[in-house]
């Protein structure tokens, strides 16, 4: 098994790897895409679906790269700060993403150049639904800079009153898990009074927070929590819990904010 400096090492060198190997991809795309510019103005004319086509698909790409080199350095720049294993799958996701979109690029430039060869403007280019990049699908960028949240984070952004935090203090557990663990291992067990109906504590199990998944698993179970909370001294029987859905989406808002300082 690797010690941590030598995982820290590969996973640097991966990242190098695949920020040097972008160029390459983009320069490919250009080459092929300039040449498809030309022949697409000969035969359809500036204003063709076809000829813009081929201009958005380069600057798309150029977007996309510029994109995900930031999003590297970030990981670069807080690879002391954060989780090695969070990393590390973090960075498989953006390697298998960034295949995904180059690939697609690639088919619809394939495309283009059939509708020119069969002077055929009408022919489909890109699926309606887009093709899968870091600019269709914001949940990437979020990951990335979700590797530098902590339980502190996750707190401070649902600004509970103090009062509950002491409260659960002495029955919380955190525990150093990922997403996956944390589903089975972390929840909310309550405590009643002998009467069995008025609840009287509740132990709080969340995971630590290390990436994305277990930071809204941590936002759900305290917002769980401090429903309890104000349960404390009430009628526990047949108490439901409400779902995390408002805050989640805040969460992922305020995530895509973080990340928008550093892809823009």
């Amino acid at each position: 098994m690797k010690s941590y400096d030598e995982r820290k090492e590969d996973l640097i060198k991966d990242i190098l790897f695949m920020k040097n190997s972008t160029p390459e991809m983009i320069a490919k795309i250009t080459k092929d895409g300039i040449a498809l510019y030309f022949k697409s103005l000969r035969t359809f004319g500036r204003k063709s679906k076809v000829t813009r086509e081929t201009l958005t698909t380069m600057r798309e790409m150029y977007k996309i790269s510029k994109m995900e080199g930031r999003l590297f350095d970030f990981i670069l720049d807080n690879l002391d700060t954060i989780d090695i294993d969070a990393a590390e799958e973090t960075v498989i996701k953006l390697d298998k993403l960034n295949t995904q979109t180059y690939e697609s690029y690639d088919a619809v430039l394939g495309e283009i150049e059939t509708a020119i060869a069969l002077k055929d403007e009408n022919r489909a280019l890109k699926s309606n639904k887009g093709i899968p990049s870091l600019l269709t699908n914001k949940n990437y960028a979020n990951m990335v800079v979700a590797l530098t949240e902590d339980i502190k984070n996750v707190r401070k952004f649902l600004n509970y009153e103090d009062e509950f935090w002491e409260f659960i203090k002495p029955f919380e557990r955190i525990v150093p898990t990922p997403a996956e663990g944390a589903r089975i291992q972390c929840g909310l067990i309550p405590i009643t009074e002998p009467d069995g109906k008025t609840l009287s504590r509740f132990y709080t199990v969340v995971p630590k927070v290390i990436d994305m998944e277990t930071a809204f698993i941590a936002l759900d179970l305290y917002k769980k929590a401090h429903d309890m909370y104000l349960m404390v001294g009430k009628d526990y029987t047949g108490y439901q819990h409400k779902p995390s859905t408002e805050e989640q989406l805040n969460y992922r808002d305020y995530l895509t904010a973080q990340a928008k300082g550093i892809t823009k």
